[in-house]
């Protein structure tokens, strides 16, 4: 099995309180959102900044990526959304890749751009935003869920 590198860098000026990522081969489901199967899951000040982990990446031309958080102060539960305002971005990375999602300053309050870089270049865009604006509901209530237990 392939391996590959995830890292997520908060560059907002708000702190993260908690945050979680999940990596699918496939469409993601409410099963796949299980602490057990995140790539990251932390909480706490000293992961304010961001935090990285490890992804073990099955042969398939696919990879999703569902990231979820709360900033410090905010009882919000906020998630990465595509354009269309589904909760995941599909982005498909390979054995040995490094993969970034770098959250920058909000334009809008509580709207966040998403820098996905592949191997430290800048590759696409995704947004970080309120969950319950999402489209997916049973999603974003599984991914609300692993946020306020983390």
């Amino acid at each position: 099995m392939s391996r590959g590198k995830v890292m997520v860098n908060n560059r907002s000026e708000q702190k993260l309180a908690a945050l979680v990522v999940f990596h699918t081969p496939s469409l993601p489901e409410p099963q796949d959102l299980q602490l057990s199967r995140a790539v990251i899951n932390v909480a706490g000040p000293e992961h304010g900044l961001g935090a990285n982990g490890d992804v073990d990446l099955p042969t398939s031309p696919f990879d999703f990526w569902m990231l979820g958080c709360r900033f410090e102060g905010d009882d919000a539960g906020y998630a990465m959304s595509n354009i269309s305002s589904m909760p995941f971005k599909e982005f498909a990375i390979s054995d040995g890749d490094r993969i970034e999602f770098e959250i920058r300053e909000a334009g809008l309050p509580g709207h966040y751009p998403v820098d996905v870089k592949l191997n430290g270049d800048y590759s696409a865009t995704a947004k970080l935003v309120n969950a319950k604006e999402l489209v997916v509901l049973e999603l974003v209530e599984v991914l609300l869920g692993v946020i306020g237990g983390i």
